[in-house]
């Protein structure tokens, strides 16, 4: 499933305009007060995406779906592992401050419950005095960022607001990566061996790996390439089926010519217009300034 602004035409995509949903966050839009030395049309879809996805779900009437951010890779089939979440309405990875770069949702109440909170942050005043404090630390001790949707994740979970399982622990020897840069697991602990500021990751077996300080190879179900680390998603990559290739492929082909030919067609009409318009002037004359 991608919501978008641009359908890719792949036959294994499902595509929905994003179009369909942006009125869901419009409230929130009205609402918001930028607090965060990030960007301000970044951070404001940052809380918005959680607003059309809301919308989303509840269009097509989902009771459970998982979140994942683009600088995510899976090494599993996730739906697999909702039953680590138990009772659990959520789960989602901590260092410090909760992260929604991966969050498993198997009560959708949680994801209107959340919205809501965000709104609530900007439309009642003494909540959002007390949000507020976080970008002002920003601001004092130089460091980047501010007021985000992940400071009001962290407040609604700790807070007591929804049920939630912490997915970056080791189980049966496995792990929901939080972040390739960081060693640490849920309790601060240093389990893994860091190479060049970054877990060492290996592949094996159609597999990914990371390797504990004691040796032991923990297989890492999702890994979060955070950051700079981004660059690496594409090293670790495995190959897609030939199908899926070959259609990607030609959904691209299909692209590149309409793209070369609505520029041909938009290049024709400043020819004919431009012809136009030096026909005009010697027929008529240059019109007086």
């Amino acid at each position: 499933m991608l919501i978008g602004d641009r359908d890719p035409s792949l036959p294994f995509v499902r595509f929905e305009p994003i179009a369909h949903h942006i009125a869901a966050a419009e409230p929130f839009r009205n609402a918001y007060v930028h607090a965060s030395t990030n960007d301000l049309q970044f951070e404001r879809f940052c809380f918005e995406r959680w607003f059309l996805l809301e919308s989303f779900i509840g269009a097509n009437k989902y009771t459970r779906f998982v979140h994942a951010d683009s600088d995510l890779m899976f090494f599993c089939a996730i739906n697999e592992y909702f039953g680590r979440l138990g009772d659990a309405a959520c789960g989602s990875g901590r260092i410090g401050a909760f992260s929604g770069h991966l969050l498993m949702v198997q009560d959708v109440r949680m994801l209107s419950d959340f919205c809501r909170f965000m709104l609530d942050m900007y439309l009642d005043p003494e909540l959002f005095s007390r949000f507020y404090l976080i970008y002002l630390r920003h601001r004092a001790t130089g460091a980047e960022g501010g007021l985000c949707d992940m400071s009001a994740l962290t407040t609604f979970i700790e807070t007591g607001r929804t049920s939630h399982y912490q997915l970056n622990q080791i189980v049966d020897a496995t792990i929901f990566d939080q972040s390739i840069r960081d060693a640490r697991l849920a309790d601060r602990t240093e389990p893994f061996r860091m190479t060049n500021g970054r877990k060492e990751l290996t592949m094996s077996d159609g597999a990914a790996w990371f390797t504990a300080l004691d040796g032991r190879r923990i297989r890492a179900l999702t890994v979060h390439f955070q950051g700079g680390a981004k660059a690496m998603m594409r090293q670790f990559m495995q190959s897609p089926p030939a199908r899926i290739r070959g259609e990607y492929h030609l959904a691209s082909m299909k692209e590149s010519v309409v793209r070369k030919t609505n520029h041909a067609a938009v290049m024709r009409r400043h020819y004919i217009s431009g012809v136009s318009k030096r026909a005009r002037r010697l027929v008529f004359g240059r019109r007086p300034e």
